[in-house]
Order: C-alpha cells, then structure tokens, then sequence
C-alpha cells in the first residue's frame, strides 16, 4: 500500500512539473509577436497594360479612369488601382494620335491584389487634306489603309481641311462587331451637301468575301448600326455612303461563344518572417501576362473550309480575319510578359506570407459569315485571351502566436 501511494505521489509531481513548463512556455514574460495589418488585405485592385504604336512601346500616353490618371511608361505600360468591383472606361491620349476609350471590368469574384490587363494600340493623326467644293477628291485613311473616301464636287461648300485616319479603337465590353476599317474623321461634326462613297477594299479575290459588312457609327462612346455595307464584286470592295464625319467603323457581325476559362502559374511571392518576432515589410513585384493569340494554326483552318483558295488568298484572310479579330480587343496578336506592383506587405510576426500568382485564361470562339464561290459558308476561329492576375494569400503562424495554430489561414 505503501508503495502505491508513493507511486500516486511522484506521477502527482510529474504532472505537476510538466503543468508549470507548459505555463512557462507561454508566459507573459516570453517575447511576443508584433501584430500588424497586412495592407495587401485592403480592397484594391489593379487595371494594368500596354500602349503600343504599331510593334512599338508607346511613352507618354494619359490613361484615366473614374478620376484616376496614370502616364505609360518608356516601355508602355501603365498601371492604375481602383478599389471598387465593376465596370470602368479607360481613355487612352496624346498630343497628335487618336484619342480612344477601351472597357475593363473587374469581375464580381476576383480576389484583393488581382488585375485585369487591357492592351491598346494608338495611331498619329494624318496630315490633313484640303477638299475644294468644285472638285472631285478621294482622300484614303492612310497609306496601308483599305478605305477610301469619294467626295463629289459641291460636297462641301468652302474649302476645307479634312483629316482621315483609319485606327484602332479600344475594346469594349461586348464584342459585338469587328472591323476591317474604323476611321476617325475630323472636322467632327461636318455635313456634306452630297453624299460621300466610302469603299473598303477587300483583301481577298473575289472568291471569297464577308457575307454582312455593317457600317456602324460611333455615339456617346458606342458603336451604332447606321447601314449595311453592300459588296461591290466588281470593284471587290464593301461600299456604302457617308453623310457626315464622325468616327465610322465597317466590318461583319462577330459573333463570340465562351470555351470556358483556365490559369497558368506565374508563381508566388514569399514573406518569411517565421522566428521574428518584430514585423516585416516588402514590396511585391509580379510578373504579368498580357495580350491574346489565335488558339491554333489559323491558315489551316482557312484552308481546310475553303479549300478551292489559292495559297495567296488564304494567306490575305488570314490576315484579314485577324486583323478583325484585333479590332475587338485593341490590339494586334501576340502576347508578353511585364512586371506588375502589388503594393507593400507587412507581414506580423512569427508569421509567413504567401502569395500565389496565376494567369487568368479566357477561352472563346469568334463566328464570322462569308460568301465563298458564291454560297455561305461561316468559320469559327478559336482566341485564346491573357486577362489579367488572379491572387490567393495564406499564412502560416508560428508557435508563439496564442492559438498555437502553426497551421495556415487566409
């Protein structure tokens, strides 16, 4: 018996000394973790790009958007944080060139610290031309452009300076119609006395060409259906008339489907502050991918649904086609990589930060109508576009933290 009390007694110790280290080991006296808030957890996120002039990075360009402006950058690009989910309208300007507006959205599921990427490409103004009201005078919109302008004589009633610029205008929400010409004409406003023809060449032979070219009109931002466009076989161009300048944009009705979506790792960023009691700061710098490409070998695809083409015409509609395909999203094909800002972490104590980074993938299929030997005939292109960074932050917490979690959170 005596033994079995003695046995009570010495567990009775032990248990007793193991209770006093427990509570030693998180005493008041031991350093604690310096608890801060991380900024990356505030509501923000980023509308970020590239302007270009052709293949070329364009400096100096003002973007705004709800009030906030931000200039490109050497390499071109820009970058604006917004603070709210929904739609914005960016406008894109600089002495000399276009001006345009482009659609960005920030969708109702994206994460704190994500972006959205929008791409635009801008055009220098040409030179203007002096049209007199007793003369005939066709004005292009440039040199590689497929309109042209046919101004009868007594069209105007002085002389006047027009200008005549075919560019590309910004994407937009939806992508209702895409174009083979969008001109911007100045005086805006001006009405002609007589009606103006406006042709745009096709590219092609006539073997093939767009079944439903509409002349649209742009108004308060929008484009609006003003006429349809009649093909003019013999002349192998889509012609119709103008009344007015303003912006005009001809081209088929483009008709888009979902394929759905996917992301691509772009890594992550680490804050590893475990063991350190005092918080730790950090500036998180990402890189981004932006622009869109064709999903695939597009003059295969031309050649196998029209396969009567010659080589040089297939070539010529695969560059039409995307060429329209780029009017819908404001830039030409091709897809980079640049840098983005993230803002500054501070990350508390005993505590580790992670931030994965993911490529947002839009999958789609653009539908155009042709008329091909004389019969329609409809092609489905596939269009694979970057959309911007998706982001998830977790953190891992030391033992000294008071849960004693050591395991992960958002």
């Amino acid at each position: 018996m005596r033994k079995n009390n003695l046995l009570v007694a010495g567990l009775a110790i032990c248990l007793s000394a193991t209770m006093s280290v427990g509570m030693l080991s998180c005493s008041k006296d031991d350093p604690q973790p310096a608890i801060v808030e991380n900024p990356l957890d505030a509501e923000a996120y980023y509308i970020a790009g590239k302007v270009s002039e052709g293949t070329t990075a364009l400096e100096g360009v003002k973007v705004n958007t709800a009030g906030t402006e931000t200039t490109t950058g050497a390499d071109g690009t820009f970058q604006l944080e917004v603070t709210k989910k929904g739609d914005y309208v960016l406008s894109f300007a600089k002495d000399g060139y276009i001006a345009v507006s482009a659609d960005a959205t920030i969708p109702s599921d994206a994460a704190k610290r994500s972006s959205v990427t929008v791409l635009q490409a801008l055009t220098k103004a040409n030179a203007p031309v002096t049209v007199e009201p007793d003369k005939e005078a066709t004005v292009s919109g440039g040199e590689k452009s497929a309109a042209s302008l046919d101004i009868p004589a007594g069209a105007v009633k002085t002389a006047t300076d027009i200008t005549v610029t075919e560019y590309m205008a910004g994407a937009k929400k939806e992508e209702s119609h895409a174009s083979l010409s969008t001109i911007n004409c100045q005086p805006d406003g001006l009405t002609f006395e007589k009606p103006v023809k406006v042709s745009v060449k096709n590219q092609t032979s006539n073997m093939i060409c767009f079944a439903d070219v509409i002349h649209y009109v742009e108004k308060n931002g929008a484009w609006v259906k003003s006429s349809d466009a009649s093909y003019d076989k013999a002349a192998n161009a889509y012609v119709t008339e103008l009344t007015g300048f303003s912006n005009h944009s001809f081209g088929p009705s483009y008709a888009v489907a979902s394929r759905g979506s996917s992301s691509e790792d772009l890594g992550e960023v680490v804050i590893d502050n475990l063991g350190n009691m005092s918080a730790k700061d950090g500036d998180i710098t990402a890189k981004q991918k932006m622009g869109w490409t064709i999903d695939g070998d597009l003059n295969a695809l031309l050649k196998a649904q029209f396969p009567a083409l010659s080589a040089a015409d297939i070539e010529s509609l695969a560059a039409s086609v995307s060429s329209a395909i780029a009017s819908t999203k404001g830039s030409t094909s091709g897809v980079s990589e640049s840098a983005i800002s993230m803002g500054s972490a501070k990350v508390s104590g005993d505590t580790k930060m992670v931030m994965k980074l993911s490529a947002s993938v839009v999958l789609t299929t653009g539908t155009f109508n042709f008329l091909y030997q004389d019969k329609p005939a409809s092609i489905s292109v596939p269009v694979k576009t970057y959309n911007g960074v998706a982001t998830q932050i977790t953190y891992q917490y030391g033992a000294s933290h008071t849960d004693h979690s050591g395991g992960l959170g958002k």
